[in-house]
Order: structure tokens, then sequence, then C-alpha cells
């Protein structure tokens, strides 16, 4: 019990900031106006050409996103270990400085740059990223109406709390299979070595 007293204001924060809000959110998705359960969001969501499309879109610019970053990265990470030699600390600076800066400092980069036009594991990850990403969609534009943006504009527009949960759970739910698909890689990996 001793051993466990140290973790209980971690586990409390977690519990209130995190856990609660989240049965919150699942608890929207399925709670109808008289409070009855109903799944007619989620139908909506798997049903609706306009749904399926943005879902289409999300995962599409996902995987887009994915495979530029390991036609990028690979080469960049190949030369590194092969022979980077005194310039790899330089190297490695240059390609993590950028993370020190905020999402949006980064968005703003890329939109001065484009005023005009407006290897698994990491694959997995970037393909996270992107799938939840909506700061640099909203600001940089391009047409494109992914999940994330679109959970963005039903809780401040419409102001349809109980889609846009619907909606975040489904987002959720994306990003579950994404850790569960890297857990059975890494158990594999393991299982291997």
């Amino acid at each position: 019990m001793r051993r466990a007293l140290p973790l209980l204001p971690a586990g409390l924060f977690l519990a209130v900031f995190f856990v609660m809000p989240l049965i919150d959110v699942i608890r929207r998705s399925v709670t109808g106006r008289g409070g009855a359960l109903t799944f007619v969001r989620y139908g909506r969501l798997l049903t609706e050409r306009y749904y399926l499309g943005v879902l289409g879109q999300t995962l599409a610019l996902s995987a887009g996103v994915t495979v530029l970053c390991i036609l990028i990265g690979y080469p960049v990470a190949y030369y590194l270990v092969r022979h980077g030699g005194r310039w790899s600390g330089v190297i490695v600076f240059a390609l993590v400085g950028p993370l020190l800066t905020s999402i949006i400092m980064r968005t703003f980069g890329w939109q001065v740059l484009f005023a005009h036009g407006g290897i698994v594991n990491g694959s997995i990850l970037v393909f996270m990223v992107a799938n939840g990403s909506f700061v640099t969609l909203l600001l940089l534009g391009g047409g494109l109406q992914t999940l994330p943006l679109l959970i963005y504009q039903q809780f401040n527009t419409t102001r349809d709390f109980g889609l846009a949960s619907a909606m975040s759970t489904v987002l959720l739910a994306i990003a579950l299979v994404c850790l569960w698909l890297q857990l059975m890689l890494l158990r594999r990996h393991a299982r291997a070595a």
C-alpha cells in the first residue's frame, strides 16, 4: 500500500482529466435527446455518403503523409546509420529542432512556404499524428474535409455535441487500432529476438 501512495496524485489526475472526460464523450455519443440509448449517430457516420467521404479523406491523407515520411525519412535514417559520422549530431538536431516549436508556429512556417498553394512503428506513429491533426488543415486550408476538422466544426459551429462525440469515438477507435497494431508488431519482434 505504501508503494502505491506516491502514485495516487497521478492516478487521480488521470481519472479526473482523462478517464472522466473520455467516459463523457462516449456517453454523449450514444445518448439521445430524451436520455435514451441510441446508436443513430454511429449509423449516420458509417452509412451516409458525406461522412464516409470525410472518413475516407482522413484515412487517405494520413496514409499519404505516412508514405511521404517514409520516402523522405528512410534515406536520412540510412545515411545517419551508415555515413553520419561527426555530422550525425547536426543532422539529428536539424530533424528534431522543429519539434521544439509549437505546431501552430510550424504550421505558419509551412503557410509562408506555400503562400500561393495555400519502418513500421514510425509509419504508424506518423499515421496517427496525421490522422488526428486538424490545426494544420484549419490554418492552411486546402479544401480537404477530415474527421478531426469536422469534429472541430461540429463542436464550434453546429453545436451538435452528440455527433461530434460519436466522431471523436470513431477517431479514437482508429488510433487504438493503430496502437494495437504497433503492440503486436513489437511483441512479434521481441519474440524473434
